[in-house]
């Protein structure tokens, strides 16, 4: 049966995640489903939310909307009234324009267990730890919404979810999800090789074999060979996909931090797993945090369910140089400030003693 087309939009912050991976998900709805749905994508800065939920959104007519953020931003505040940040104001103005019709798409996010969760979860533990707070079971579980969450690209649950959130005679019913069975593929039979060669074939030379190299290993060889490297200045942001099944304290990355930025140099990297680095987002954290310390080590651990900890050390000199810094600033920011006060009130009492005269 022919559904009727539907109009959604597609929003997203600052750019954060690419928009086309929600629109190749309901291109791939309307072919394998017969559904018609014509969608919009529209990013938006920060500073501008605010007009565009004022101004925009209630002029625009649609059937549902999705709001597609990042797995690792700082904080993922999507329906936190009374914080301050984050966007319940855009989230609040989109279930008002659209009937409660919006879906959450948690984008980047690697921090599935592994691929039995992956097969069985519209959204992964990790992140559901993250946002659960902020919204009723419904919104959740399909009997009004989904938040789902991926990493480059949707999975076969996801569009089950969909097919549940856009069936009206499924409204208030929670989804249950039967995954397929995988198909069994038969085994191969190799036609028995002749024992004599022709007078064309080849013959591999001894040592020529090691040009053979598993597609797996090559790949992880290149792999470190570009995020190894000892010429790297520190703050280097090449992406480098961090796994996420490591167990519980092993040390992914331990190295020097100048400044709030992490050093990938040779020389003052301790230890490192496999070219492992954080995030764009926490390098970023760091550095506005620790951005007048000017050495520190700092050690990431894993915490054995997809999440890291962080550690700072300073020794004793270090400590004491920075709270002597610390302090010759304070000192010096008040010495400036008695001083600026010191001369606007002889600046005062110069123009009242000249007045009189």
């Amino acid at each position: 049966m022919e559904r009727e087309s539907m109009k959604g939009y597609l929003f997203n912050c600052d750019g954060t995640c690419k928009l086309e991976q929600v629109e190749a998900l309901l291109f791939e709805m309307e072919e394998k489903h017969n559904m018609k749905v014509d969608v919009e994508k529209l990013y938006f800065g920060l500073k501008s939310m605010s007009e565009i939920c004022d101004t925009k959104i209630p002029l625009l007519e649609m059937d549902f909307a999705v709001f597609v953020v990042h797995a690792d931003e700082s904080r993922l505040s999507i329906n936190e009234e009374n914080a301050g940040i984050g966007y319940a104001k855009l989230y609040k103005a989109l279930l008002k324009a659209t009937g409660d019709k919006v879906l959450i798409v948690i984008a980047g996010d690697t921090y599935y267990k592994d691929e039995t969760e992956e097969e069985q979860s519209v959204i992964s533990r990790w992140v559901r730890r993250k946002v659960s707070s902020q919204f009723d079971d419904e919104y959740l579980d399909g009997r009004k919404s989904f938040i789902m969450s991926w990493n480059l690209k949707h999975r076969a649950i996801h569009e089950e979810a969909l097919l549940h959130f856009f069936d009206s005679n499924k409204k208030g019913q929670q989804f249950q999800y039967q995954p397929k069975p995988k198909l069994t593929p038969e085994p191969q039979v190799t036609p028995p090789v002749a024992a004599t060669l022709g007078k064309d074939d080849k013959v591999l030379k001894d040592g020529a074999s090691d040009v053979l190299v598993d597609n797996d290993e090559l790949s992880l060889e290149n792999e470190n060979s570009n995020t190894n490297e000892g010429s790297k200045e520190y703050g280097d942001t090449d992406t480098t996909p961090a796994p996420v099944n490591y167990l519980k304290g092993i040390v992914l990355l331990k190295t020097r931090l100048r400044y709030g930025k992490i050093s990938f140099k040779e020389n003052d990297v301790v230890e490192r797993q496999q070219g492992w680095q954080p995030s764009d987002m926490i390098m970023q954290d760091l550095e506005e945090k620790w951005n007048l310390v000017p050495d520190a080590l700092v050690q990431f651990t894993a915490d054995g369910d997809g999440g890291v900890s962080c550690v700072f050390q300073m020794n004793c000199w270090q400590s004491f140089k920075y709270y002597t810094w610390s302090i010759s600033y304070c000192m010096k920011t008040c010495i400036c400030a008695v001083g600026m006060f010191v001369y606007r009130l002889l600046r005062s009492c110069y123009r009242s003693i000249r007045a009189k005269f």
